[in-house]
């Protein structure tokens, strides 16, 4: 600090100034030599003179403790000051007061108050001036003034502020350059964010140095008392201004300016900005504030459930698009608008009257407040208008979120996961009560009041925030960042149903496969896989950087679905060695495999750590043409290695291939092994039981057959067979039939002759030519037998003895069948040479299944019916449960009319009965979905022993059980749904992003919360609907009496009828004339269908809506049998 050249004695700081010497000096001796010479006048007492004036300057300490500065360092500070002299001195070591310094003259005091605030604002000390004398303070002000002024010139004319700006500029420019040279798609995307980024940096610092530079302007202005015109906006420190001018509290303001320039928030850069808004919409931010408070009890929903749901219903008119905080807003501007009985009409509304006098009472303790300290009046009229979307909107939504700006939320992207709260960084759904679900909107920015837990976390209070306000409270390089993480959405279009449902998998299984892999390789749990079986697309959800590799994984897994499925064939035995494929679009292809494959499978060790996905594209490299593959959920053992699963090809030589190029070969550091899967079976004798063949072994030593003895040993390669040797040339199949049933008591399935070279026989096309004509005969429609049935013929095999057909028929014709085989028994086909005689064993086979669930409760049926089937003659039935948990019934006869009747009670007890009720209606039905209806099912099981089965897919009930108590079961089911169907209210969703947005608060405001016009309205369109329903149809069996310039006026007439039924209401079309197209906002959000809550629904009673009865699916009974002699028969 400066000290004077004036040298005054220092005192202890706690001592006062020594009192006054009384002795004479020359100027007593002057005054007595004075009145000596003067002539004698008359004696007057001497008057007391008036004490010179006291003006003193208080130097007071800040902080906390009110220890520093310390005694020594401010009487260095006041010795230091310049001439005049003090009259005194008095120094405090401790406490907020730090010194007193008393002057004799106003003018030196002022002056030292100048010099004192001088050295302040030039940082030398800490110490607060106070003059409390209002002469001193008055006569020093203007000086002080001054100096502010001069200081606050100083700080706007500093290169200072303009430094951080002028740093951001050069990267920008160099940016700039290198955006201007040649570059690829990906460094310029990157370029161009980063001199975004850098830019919008700028643009902040920018707005901070011009809010810095008016701060300082209105401080100048204010200490100068000027007034500036060319200024706009709100005069953020013309407060200041006054007789009293409080320089600690502008001291203060100074140096906060100084510090927000350099460290500052972002909304400091819009002060001016945020003033404004609140200046210009008073009564509606005052209104604002009283109602944020008590924004939770001002709607009442108390009662039954009915009148809670008639209190969502009257709130409906008062929601706002956009939120929470503007819907109580809406609400007491209609409450303040002046109501005869603001009591009744608080009733009639569902609405707390009490909370709303609360908030007029507050609302008046803040106009006071504004009025007497802040000389603000509020005006008493409103700017802001619920029904119109105007500019006011938007400033209020700057309000709210400058006051809730920690409550910041960003929408997910999807609805399974809400919106992310920014400062917990957790995702949290929305409150079911947000008016937000009224219109259907998903903004993508909100804040919220708080955070509800219940036990499920809800953000309560929700209000929609602008995009473009959010850089008044984050900087926007932090917005991108968090725009980063949103989920982005992708549609793939054009896929199949088919497709879609072996991409989901049985329960989904395949799904969840391909989102856990996505997940664990993007490394995030958010990535979700919808599809949406009506429109036939899958929805992709991601970040942006991770969606083009999601794509590509889930298109990959579509394309590899649709070959499959074009390629699909599944191996059967219709006979000894032919196998049929089972391609796309159910189209039946036959393929003589004989001792070929087309299956093989692949064993590993360690199959468990095998990627599904890798092996499949290694076969698929070596080996085209796949048709399908199954991996095996539990691995099975063999020997060293363990089965992963097997690949199913289209071709036996694609199967050949697969094991020479893939056998052997490394992957993933093991080797592969892969063997075939050889589904057909040897000529032989097959036996049904487990282990029977060592007994026929054994029944038929020394068997002579032709005057020879027979060998007979177990087959070593093929299970349950029995391979004989020794049989003479002229020894027939029948022959050596009756032989071995003469022998033994065990039950032969078929017996085979292996023959040597075949001779020279017609070819396979005109077998089949001649069957068809020796079958055609027997058909009622001889003019296109190929309706009736299929004849395909195969080529035998080397040492085959016969050549072997298949022919399938009609189901409904197994009299002209059995009539038309009896008639091929024993002849020769013309093209046949006299020996080659047909032969046709009378063995059918035809094979009923159905689930545990349904067998456990017929199981007594079905086990009486076939005890009845014992006493009939060349019967003989197999009931086994296979590896699927099926049951499954194999029937053998000797006729396909005897099959069939043997199978038709059968299949009537395993098909169930399918209810058909006159009352019962779709939506009815539909009530077994509800935990209601599932619970009443549920008893009706128990009740009656049966068991209840609802196709969603056909929508049909069918019961299982016994006769007699599937009609109990079926009275008691129809009863419980038809009662339950009067009690529960009919929902009509009014939300959707083909509707329009307001369209249920139309609703409530043109029928009332009652509903009642909309129920009469609903009654009238469904009649209108059944009646249009049929119209389309009956116009188009007319199209062809139509002349051609007439049916483009038949087409128009149609398409507005099928327009017409696309309307849920005729209401609809009223109200599309006041609804606006959807917004980029609303055509972002997922395409999955709305989720209902009673607010959002129209409950109708349920007498007034009128539905269709529901259709029955049709039944269809199939019908399989096996003749095998000379030429084998299938009957379908």
């Amino acid at each position: 600090m400066r000290r004077s050249q004036d040298r005054r004695p220092l005192r202890p700081p706690d001592w006062a100034p020594p009192p006054p010497h009384r002795h004479r000096d020359y100027r007593d001796h002057h005054y007595h030599n004075q009145h000596q010479c003067q002539p004698h006048q008359r004696y007057r007492p001497a008057q007391p003179s008036p004490p010179p004036p006291q003006l003193a300057v208080f130097l007071l300490r800040t902080g906390p403790d009110y220890s520093a500065p310390t005694a020594t360092e401010v009487e260095a500070l006041v010795g230091g000051l310049p001439s005049p002299a003090l009259a005194s001195l008095s120094v405090n070591s401790s406490g907020r007061v730090a010194a007193r310094l008393v002057f004799r003259s106003l003018h030196d005091a002022a002056a030292a108050a100048r010099e004192l605030w001088a050295h302040r604002l030039d940082g030398h000390h800490l110490l607060t001036l106070e003059l409390r004398d209002p002469a001193l303070a008055a006569h020093a002000s203007p000086l002080i003034a001054s100096l502010f002024a001069a200081h606050a010139s100083r700080l706007l004319d500093s290169a200072l502020s303009a430094a951080r700006s002028a740093e951001l500029a050069a990267p920008i420019q160099a940016v700039k350059g290198r955006l201007g040279s040649p570059n690829r798609f990906r460094d310029f995307d990157q370029l161009n964010l980063e001199m975004k980024t850098l830019q919008a940096e700028k643009d902040l610092v920018d707005a901070k140095i011009a809010e810095y530079q008016a701060a300082m302007r209105s401080i100048r202005r204010a200490m100068l008392r000027e007034a500036d015109d060319e200024e706009e906006g709100v005069d953020v420190f013309g407060a200041v201004q006054g007789v009293e001018v409080d320089f600690a509290r502008v001291h203060k303001i100074m140096l906060r300016e100084c510090r927000r320039l350099k460290e500052g928030l972002p909304i400091y850069a819009y002060r001016r900005r945020i003033l404004d808004h609140i200046f210009t919409n008073q009564k509606e931010g005052v209104v604002l504030a009283a109602v944020m408070a008590n924004s939770s009890s001002i709607f009442c929903r108390v009662g039954t459930n009915e009148e809670k749901y008639k209190a969502d219903r009257l709130k409906v008119p008062f929601c706002h698009s956009d939120g929470d905080l503007f819907t109580p807003l809406a609400v007491y501007k209609n409450w303040e608008d002046g109501h005869e009985n603001k009591n009744v009409w608080c009733w009639q509304n569902s609405i707390n009257a009490k909370t709303l006098r609360r908030c007029q009472e507050t609302i008046s303790e803040l106009e006071n407040c504004l009025k007497h300290e802040l000389n603000i009046i509020i005006p008493s009229y409103w700017h802001w208008n619920p029904e119109e979307h105007t500019l006011h909107d938007a400033s209020l939504k700057r309000i709210i979120l400058s006051s809730l700006r920690g409550n910041l939320a960003m929408f997910s992207g999807h609805e399974k996961f809400g919106y992310q709260v920014i400062s917990a960084d957790q995702p949290v759904q929305l409150h079911p009560s947000c008016s937000l679900f009224i219109y259907y909107s998903k903004p993508e920015w909100v804040v919220f009041a708080e955070i509800l837990s219940v036990p499920n976390q809800y953000l309560v209070c929700v209000t929609a925030v602008d995009h473009d306000a959010l850089c008044t409270v984050h900087p926007m390089s932090f917005i991108k960042e968090l725009e980063m993480n949103k989920l982005q959405r992708k549609v793939i279009t054009g896929i199949g149903n088919k497709s879609l449902r072996r991409f989901c998998g049985k329960s989904g299984q395949n799904l969840h496969k391909v989102v856990s892999l996505l997940r664990e390789g993007c490394r995030d749990d958010r990535i979700t896989v919808d599809i949406d079986f009506s429109g036939s697309e899958v929805l992709l959800y991601a970040k942006q950087h991770d969606m083009e590799n999601v794509f590509c994984i889930v298109n990959d897994a579509l394309e590899l679905e649709a070959k499959l499925l074009t390629n699909e064939c599944d191996e059967r035995r219709p006979s000894c060695s032919v196998l049929a494929l089972f391609g796309s679009g159910a189209e039946i292809k036959h393929l003589e495999l004989g001792k070929r494959y087309l299956t093989v499978e692949i064993l590993r060790q360690n199959p468990w750590d095998i990627d599904e996905k890798e092996l499949i594209r290694l076969v698929d490299d070596h080996v085209p043409s796949i048709s399908n593959f199954y991996i095996f959920g539990n691995f099975q053992a063999t020997s060293d290695e363990m089965k992963w699963g097997k690949f199913t090809f289209l071709k036996p030589e694609n199967a050949e291939d697969a094991i020479s190029k893939l056998n052997g070969i490394e992957f993933h550091g093991s080797l592969l092994k892969v063997v075939p899967v050889c589904s057909y079976k040897n000529p032989g004798l097959s036996f049904p039981a487990h282990g029977e063949a060592e007994f026929v072994v054994k029944d038929c030593f020394a068997l002579g057959v032709g005057g020879r003895y027979l060998n007979c040993e177990v087959s070593k390669k093929y299970e349950n067979c029995v391979f004989v040797t020794g049989v003479p040339l002229h020894v027939t199949e029948p022959e050596l039939y009756d032989a071995f049933r003469g022998t033994t008591t065990r039950t032969i399935l078929d017996i085979h002759l292996l023959r040597g070279p075949s001779t020279a026989g017609p070819s396979v096309s005109e077998c089949a030519e001649a069957l068809m004509r020796e079958i055609s005969q027997f058909m009622p429609n001889k003019n296109f037998p190929g309706q009736n049935f299929h004849v395909q013929v195969f080529n035998p095999e080397e040492r085959d003895s016969m050549m072997r057909a298949s022919i399938t028929f009609d189901g409904s014709l197994h009299r002209e069948a059995a009539t038309a085989l009896d008639h091929l028994q024993g002849s020769v086909l013309p093209c046949c040479l006299p020996w080659q005689i047909i032969q046709c064993q009378h063995v059918f086979h035809s094979t009923v299944s159905c689930p545990t669930r349904i067998y456990n409760v017929i199981s007594q049926a079905v086990g009486s019916l076939l005890e009845s089937f014992r006493s009939q003659k060349g019967v003989s039935y197999n009931l086994e449960k296979n590896e699927n948990g099926n049951f499954r019934v194999k029937l053998t006869t000797n006729a396909t009319k005897t099959i069939a009747d043997l199978r038709r009670p059968l299949e009537l007890l395993m098909e169930g009965k399918t209810i058909k009720h006159p009352d019962l209606t779709l939506s009815a039905v539909q009530l077994l979905l509800s935990r209601d209806g599932l619970a009443h099912l549920r008893s009706v099981e128990q009740e009656t022993g049966t068991y209840i089965h609802y196709d969603r897919q056909s929508l049909n009930i069918k019961v299982f059980g016994h006769t007699d108590k599937v009609a109990a079961a079926e009275e008691k089911l129809v009863h419980a749904l038809l009662q339950l169907h009067e009690k529960k209210p009919h929902e009509v969703c009014l939300r959707g992003r083909n509707l329009s947005p307001n369209l249920m608060k139309e609703v409530i405001k043109n029928f009332g919360a009652d509903l009642e016009g909309f129920k009469k309205e609903g009654k009238l369109w469904m009649g209108q609907k059944t009646l249009i329903g049929k119209l389309p149809n009956t116009l188009k069996n007319w199209r062809f009496l139509y002349a051609e310039g007439d049916v483009m006026t038949l087409d128009q007439v149609m398409t507005k009828l099928m327009f017409k039924l696309e309307e849920p209401l005729r209401l609809i079309g009223v109200l599309q004339e006041n609804s606006h197209p959807l917004t980029s906002q609303e055509e972002s959000t997922s395409n999955s269908e709305a989720f209902l809550w009673r607010a959002s629904s129209i409950t109708v009673a349920p007498s007034e809506v009128v539905e269709p009865p529901v259709l029955d699916a049709v039944a269809v009974a199939e019908t399989r049998s096996v003749m095998s002699s000379g030429i084998s028969v299938e009957v379908t």
